[in-house]
């Protein structure tokens, strides 16, 4: 559904321009569908058959004057390509509403934002996928967001019995939100000599549990700026 200012007539016209643009320089495409996220717009563009893709990459930066943009992403969409545009009235994203919007999470479940298709973007802990997640990222791209996002709506989902949380946060200020969290196992690490008297303290107990056939609530340990350890 297209949403807040941007209307069906928005849409055709922008999409009336890339067509023109493209075709000003010998690349006939056909521009349909399309989707609206809360921070750009989807378009699906169909080259014409012996089309050359690297053609239509070189023209980005004259898309993105044609459409008002400060830039515009391509992508491969099956046979079809992606030309993202970022919106002019970007919307935020809010973790409360898209989880109470859900209904409840399946345990041990994070909710990090939207897809590119607008639907929540879910990861589950005890997936064989997920044992290790790696927040990588430019200064500014909202790592640090990403990993706050993680945190909250595990806690919000999950009991202390079913969840504990361990933060190392060495700049001191990714995680001091996460100060008083109840689910947190000690309070928040921010030195290296911290982290390993933690970290051996977690293993010693895994190992204790082990040998008593004991089992033991999950365990997130959650480390900001990796680099500076």
């Amino acid at each position: 559904a297209v949403a807040s200012s941007i209307t069906r007539e928005y849409l055709e016209f922008q999409s009336d321009r890339i067509e023109r643009v493209l075709a000003s320089h010998r690349v006939p495409v056909r521009v349909h569908g399309g989707s609206v996220t809360p921070r750009w717009i989807r378009y699906h563009v169909a080259p014409a058959l012996g089309a050359k893709v690297a053609t239509i990459r070189n023209l980005s930066e004259e898309l993105a004057l044609a459409l008002g943009a400060p830039d515009v992403r391509l992508a491969r969409e099956g046979e079809a390509l992606a030309l993202e545009v970022p919106r002019p009235d970007v919307e935020p994203v809010y973790l409360l509403s898209m989880l109470r919007n859900l209904g409840g999470l399946p345990p041990l479940t994070a909710c990090l934002g939207l897809a590119e298709d607008g639907r929540p973007l879910l990861i589950r802990l005890p997936s064989p996928d997920v044992a290790h997640l790696l927040v990588a990222g430019t200064t500014g791209s909202g790592k640090t967001e990403l990993m706050r996002t993680l945190i909250l709506s595990l806690a919000f989902a999950n009991r202390q019995s079913q969840l504990q949380i361990a933060l190392i946060d060495p700049k001191g200020r990714g995680f001091a939100p996460f100060a008083e969290l109840p689910h947190l196992l000690a309070p928040i690490v921010t030195s290296i000599p911290m982290a390993l008297s933690l970290l051996d303290r977690l293993i010693a107990e895994m190992e204790q549990r082990d040998r008593e056939n004991r089992s033991m609530p999950r365990i997130l340990i959650a480390v900001d700026e990796l680099a500076d350890l």
